[in-house]
């Protein structure tokens, strides 16, 4: 019997929660779970992650650095409210810790910054309590005592024909002045004397709009910029001049849209621009003016409102000083928290593609570290609960959450919007032809149903096995031939559903079962329509 093909060229432009489920585009999501996308416009199941740390930590870690040496050293900072530990390149926990120093416990995450040249790289640490610390790759030392007590690093390069090269101190409490200096408050900033990150001159500072009630949030570089961040506006430096005594002029401009950071790790930048997330606009861009509004298609994430269709959740507002802004590979990850008390959702905006996914994945915060071992950046982040451990993204097909536990299944789910394949009368699918790699459940549910329907295993696995025989790889007649392990395979879903619009979804919860959808076409049934005799 005749059939009419009616699907989906393309499954990769990430979710959209904005739009009405019946208007979104065929490439769009109403609802994801732990899925990634290519930019041929593939969805698949996101990587998996492992434990790090080869122990657990003695605290729960909130917040990461990164310390590199010219030499190739790379060690990554783990901060905890009483501690900061150390971790190498190629995992373990090292001996250099700040135990033997006097740290003063703080509510506020550590905030890190490398400082000096080839050969004499510094890292200053700061959590908003004590004086700074710094680690030269292999000690922590109490920094001079003159140093500030800043919840908040960056380094300023300056502009304009004044060299500048120095250390920024923010996130002050009283008292957190650089000892004998102006009295700080939550809008003061400090500048360190050029070149001497420990050297802290009287009238090297500036109060940020004192008096608004709000506080300085966090402070990050990009280009010859230093962005210092209030909660509803952000201020751009972009260099330094001289007054009739000397004294350096440290200019900058305000941009207050009513957006800033709503938290001291809310902020990340790339080549890209600086990103941060606003509790007026959501996940915002900039390059130095006025900011942009990323999240259009996700924003009932923080504005509420969330579709019927989607299950991902909202953001809960009680715990947003802890949403983390990070930046990896061309993409903002954002971990917040839906309920309970630790962060438990990580949204994730690809600055190339502009879609946006979600995962499940529990983190305090993320960075990009160097991986020894196979010698390439991965996306490192610390586990808000459990074990007290580091995490990262290794490439596997399930999750560890703890050291010594055992994989758990990567839930993973894609579901698109409602369609009536230019046919809106009652019709009929007879069957669905999917092409994609691995294993995963597909439905397809009709007329705005808010249940799945009934799933079908496909199994789009290679049927030559993981291994087979390689163009390269063999002689004539020697072996059966395959273009390379998990080719793409096709397969039909023999399941008839009567309706007037559609739903397809995919999901999958085996452990360690990896999977994609790379093309997806259903056949309609075909049907007569009544002839008619014109009669003039």
């Amino acid at each position: 019997m005749a059939y009419q093909a009616a699907g989906f060229r393309s499954l990769g432009a990430g979710l959209n929660i904005r739009d009405k489920a019946d208007t979104v585009s065929e490439e769009e999501a109403i609802d994801l779970l732990n899925v990634d996308f290519t930019e041929t416009g593939t969805v698949k199941q996101r990587e998996g992650f492992s434990v790090y740390s080869a122990s657990a930590l003695a605290e729960q870690p909130t917040s990461l650095g990164a310390h590199y040496e010219s030499d190739g050293t790379c060690v990554l900072l783990v901060g905890a409210p009483n501690e900061v530990y150390t971790l190498s390149g190629s995992g373990g926990t090292l001996g250099n810790n700040t135990t033997g120093l006097t740290v003063a416990a703080s509510t506020y995450p550590w905030s890190f910054i490398r400082y000096g040249g080839p050969g004499a790289e510094i890292s200053y640490m700061g959590n908003g309590a004590q004086r700074l610390i710094s680690f030269d790759g292999s000690t922590f030392t109490q920094a001079g005592t003159g140093t500030p007590k800043a919840g908040c690093l960056a380094i300023s390069t300056g502009q304009g024909g004044v060299s500048s090269n120095r250390l920024v101190a923010a996130g002050l409490i009283s008292g957190g002045e650089p000892t004998g200096l102006t009295a700080a408050d939550p809008s003061t900033i400090w500048f360190s004397d050029p070149g001497l990150p420990e050297t802290w001159s009287a009238n090297n500072y500036l109060k940020l709009t004192p008096g608004d009630g709000e506080a300085i949030q966090a402070m990050i570089s990009w280009r010859e910029f230093l962005f210092v961040f209030k909660e509803t506006k952000y201020f751009v430096f972009y260099g330094e001049s001289l007054d009739a005594e000397g004294n350096p002029i440290f200019n900058y401009r305000t941009v207050d849209t009513g957006n800033g950071a709503i938290g001291p790790k809310a902020v990340a930048k790339d080549e890209t621009g600086v990103y941060f997330f606003s509790r007026e606009g959501g996940l915002m861009h900039t390059t130095g003016g006025d900011p942009t509004h990323l999240g259009e298609k996700v924003n009932t994430l923080w504005e509420g409102g969330s579709a019927d269709y989607f299950l991902g959740g909202e953001i809960n507002w009680t715990l947003a000083s802890n949403i983390a802004v990070s930046a990896f590979d061309e993409r903002i990850y954002v971990n917040y928290s839906t309920g309970g008390t630790t962060n438990e959702r990580t949204l994730v905006y690809d600055t190339h593609g502009g879609w946006f996914t979600l995962w499940d994945v529990p983190a305090n915060d993320m960075i990009s570290f160097h991986y020894a071992t196979t010698q390439k950046d991965r996306l490192f982040f610390t586990y808000p609960a459990g074990d007290n451990e580091v995490g990262f993204f290794n490439g596997d097909t399930s999750d560890k959450v703890a050291v010594g536990g055992a994989d758990q299944a990567i839930t993973s789910r894609w579901r698109s919007g409602w369609f009536d394949y230019g046919v809106p009368a009652i019709k009929r699918i007879r069957q669905t032809k999917v092409w994609g790699s691995g294993k995963v459940q597909s439905s397809v549910s009709d007329d705005f149903k808010l249940s799945l329907g009934t799933f079908v295993e496909l199994d789009l696995e290679d049927p030559l096995g993981t291994s087979p025989t390689q163009w390269d790889g063999s002689t004539w007649g020697g072996g059966s031939w395959s273009g390379s392990a998990g080719v793409l395979q096709d397969k039909i879903r023999r399941r008839a559903i009567r309706g007037t619009v559609f739903s397809t979804a995919f999901y999958n919860e085996m452990l360690d079962q990896e999977w994609s959808v790379h093309r997806v076409e259903h056949h309609l049934a075909t049907s007569r329509s009544p002839a008619i005799r014109d009669t003039e």
